[in-house]
This record gives C-alpha cells, structure tokens and sequence, in this order.
C-alpha cells in the first residue's frame, strides 16, 4: 500500500512537469521568498505547490495567490482555462513567490481527475460510497457542487448519479474527497491510480476493485506495467464488471532535485513517527527546528496536514513547517449580522468567523459572482461556514465559506461550553434554548432537558431553529459525540 500511495504523490508533483524536464529549484528568477520561519512561506525559483483551490482572480493555493496570466492550464492532460477550474479541487503549481511571501507567477497549473463516474454503495453510518471500485469518503471538508443531488441523508450523492471527484488518497487508498460535482449523464468515465494484477495474456489489470480492460485501448506515454501510474478514460462496464477502457495513458514520475522547495497538502500515509512520516505517500521528516501547528490535533496516519520544506538529496521533503488540519465538525449556517473588511471577520448568529488566506470561498446563491470576496458580502446574506474553534474556542476559522439562498433555518453546530439551564456558550456566543426545545443525546435518542445539560458540557452539539426577526426561536438540541 505504501507504494501505492508514494506512486500516486508522485504523479500529484509530476503534474506541474508534464512538458517540463524538472520543477528544480535553484538560484536566479524574481522570487526572492522561500521556505522561511514566519509568514507564508512561498517557492523559491520553481518549486512545486499541491493542495486545493480556494479562490480565483488569479488562482488562490496554499495560501498563495498567484498569477496565471501566463501559465499553462491543463486538466485531466488537456489544454483549458483557469475558469474550468473549481473551489476545492486538487491542483499542482509549478511557480515563483514574491517577496511579500503571499502573491506569485504559476507556470504551470494542472488537475487530474480522481474518478468520475456513477454512485453506488452509499453508506450513511461511515459516509462512504463507491465509484468505478474506489471507495470515495465524505466529511467536513468535502465541498458539494450545487448540481450534487443528495441521497434522503443529505449527507451522500444520490445512488445512480453521474459525478466527478477530486480527493486525497488515505492509507487505506481511498479517496477523501474534497470536491464532487455533478457530471453530465453517460460523461466518459475517468479513474486515475496504481496498475495492479496485470495480466497481459488476458489485457486486464485493476486499480482498487476496479478490473480495467484495455483489450481496445489506446496506450500511450509509456508500456504498462505493475505499479506504474495511469489515468483510464472512456470505454464502457461489461456484464462481468470489467471496465473496457478507450485510452489508458502513463503518468510521467518525477525526479526531486536536492534542495527543491515543496509545499504539499494532502493526508499522512504512513506514520513511523514525527519525525518520520509520508504525506499522500511522499518521505517527510522533520527536525528539532521544525514549527508545528498542530490545532489541537496529534500527528498520526491519516490526519490532514500541510508540510513546507525542501527536499534533500533523497527525495525526501525535509519540513520546516508541518500544520495539521481539523475535520471540519464546526458549523454555522445563517444569515450574516455584521461584517468587518479590516480584520477579515463576520459575525453570523452572534458568533465571530475568523476568514484567512486559505478559506475556500464559493458563491452558492443565484448571483454566482466569482470570485466572491469579503468586500462583496452584506449583512442579511445567507451562508454557510465550516472550519474549526480557534484556541479558545470562541470564533470559527473558516475552512470553507459559501454564501448560498436564504433558508429558513439556521444551525450552529460547535463545542458546548458552560451549560446551565437555559444557557449554552457556542463559539464564545451565549444563547438561551426555551421551553419548546426537543432535545437529543448521542446515541441520537430522546433525553430530557435536565439530562441534556447535565451530558453536554465539552461535547460537540447541533443548535437548530428557526429566524423570528431578530432573534431564533431554537427547536432542536442534539448531542452529537
């Protein structure tokens, strides 16, 4: 499985070289900003970024904006434009950084598909399906498009839709996805993975479950073989479950360079230890200098981070930062109540949202206005926001913002803090549940009112209600761990 996973990073970095020797470093160019102690640290020369989008004017990466006026933008290999691309897909940027450590020049942009075909297999308790074999698993940093039907949870794509996935692999190999949108019926199939079983008497091999037929494809870039990485389109799904592919091509690997800058975000792999551990299959260590970030989180397999360092003459990426990401459990949905530009702030049901560099910002609503920024918003405007406590568990940091139409209802779903009867504190916010609030515990059974207070203090609640002017009139109460 580890080779696996180190294959499919190093097809993720080789993306930003498909017509390039190398994504080296090196001296020379305009950028004057590498990978540093304070600030965004940025790539020296022509270094490699990988992580997801989270705006656009420009393209927003890793807390980065960079300029692509003059970058070349492929998707799934082919020639397109930056407005093809979407908020939360998973992209790599070859480019330089400036000075200020928060804007660049990218040269290359590309995105490669994870799977794209039809939903099966929906599992509400693991929120989990299946495309094309692969195991696709949702939670809070998952980003639905607004074409996403959803399944009765409305947790889960609806069973039989037609959908495209951009994720990370974790340990185990399946996709974590951080963005599905709904593809058009009968769209051509894609999977991107690792070549296992090849059997080349019967032209068969699998990535995942998926049996791949390439009996009538197309091969090109390379020869099959086991553990190479490919990317499979078209064809069609025999009675046998094969998938009888149009065209399978194999993904050039890159070579790291001694002292390449790197600044990669994706999910721990492999977990020896901290100072040992692989990102989407990528060697990280990590030194007596490195700066953690760890967010309330312990650094084991399968957690979220962002590394930044340089990698050595090993290929491995030496880490001068290591940030570890929260699930995205903390949410808010409701109108907003007032907005301060300076401090990059908004209060939402009386609870502050702290917004930074790296939030992805998305117009759900009927507007559309892209790229949708803070000056842009109103009080009155109706949004949604996941992302996690800060340290004193008194604001939201935004992870993923959208404004979306006005609903009637509203949730916050946070830390509960300080219960006493009729009073809860939720992200530093104190509100008052009334006489008419149903209450549930976290075997989502019913309790008591007294039962809920006495349970609730530290644990993770859902507020729900309903806006009467100015005030909610809240109906529901859960306990949710």
């Amino acid at each position: 499985m580890n080779t696996y996973l180190r294959r499919l990073s190093s097809l993720a970095l080789a993306l930003c070289a498909l017509t390039l020797a190398s994504c080296g470093g090196g001296g020379g160019g305009s950028a004057t900003a590498g990978i540093e102690g304070t600030g965004i640290s940025g790539i020296e020369g022509t270094g490699v970024a990988l992580g997801p989008v989270t705006g656009f004017g420009s393209i927003f990466v890793n807390g980065v904006e960079y300029s692509t006026s003059s970058a070349q933008i492929r998707i799934d290999g082919s020639s397109a434009t930056e407005s093809q691309l979407k908020i939360g897909q998973i992209v790599t940027v070859k480019g330089s950084v400036n000075a200020n450590q928060t804007t660049g020049t990218a040269t290359e942009v590309s995105f490669l598909t994870s799977v794209q075909g039809t939903v099966a297999g929906l599992n509400t308790a693991t929120l989990t399906f299946t495309v094309l074999g692969q195991t696709v698993r949702v939670n809070g940093t998952t980003l639905f498009d607004s074409g996403v039907t959803l399944d009765a949870s409305g947790t889960l794509p609806q069973a039989g839709l037609s959908v495209e996935v951009s994720g990370f692999r974790n340990a185990a190999g399946d996709i974590v996805a951080t963005r599905i949108e709904h593809s058009v019926a009968n769209a051509e199939v894609e999977l991107t993975g690792v070549v296992a079983s090849l059997n080349s008497a019967a032209s068969t091999f699998a990535i995942g479950t998926q049996v791949i037929d390439y009996s009538a494809a197309t091969i090109s870039n390379g020869t099959l073989a086991n553990g190479s990485v490919v990317e499979v389109k078209g064809g069609t799904l025999q009675g046998n479950g094969a998938l009888r592919a149009r065209a399978v091509e194999i993904q050039s690997s890159l070579t790291v360079a001694n002292n390449d800058a790197g600044k990669i975000q994706g999910i721990v792999t492999r977990f020896g230890s901290s100072t040992d551990f692989d990102v989407n299959g990528t060697k990280v260590s990590t030194t007596g200098s490195t700066v953690f970030t760890n967010n309330g989180l312990t650094l084991g397999l399968n957690i979220k981070v962002q590394v930044e360092g340089r990698f050595n003459a090993s290929g491995v990426l030496v880490a001068t930062k290591v940030e570890l990401k929260p699930d995205n459990a903390i949410r808010v949905r409701g109108t907003i109540d007032s907005i301060d530009s300076a401090g990059n702030s908004l209060r939402v049901l009386g609870t502050t949202i702290n917004l930074n560099s790296q939030t992805q910002i998305e117009d759900k609503s009927t507007a559309k206005v892209s790229p949708l920024r803070l000056a842009g918003l109103r009080a009155g405007d109706y949004v949604e926001v996941r992302g996690y406590e800060n340290s004193g568990g008194t604001a939201l940091v935004a992870v993923i913002f959208e404004r979306q139409n006005t609903d009637n209802k509203v949730e916050i779903i946070a830390t509960a803090r300080s219960p006493a009867d009729p009073n809860i504190t939720v992200l530093g916010t104190t509100i008052s549940l009334g006489n008419t609030v149903r209450f549930e515990g976290s075997a989502s059974n019913s309790i008591t009112r007294a039962e809920f207070f006495a349970q609730a203090n530290g644990k993770l609640v859902r507020l729900r209600g309903t806006p009467n002017g100015s005030i909610v009139n809240w109906e529901r109460a859960d306990i949710q761990n």
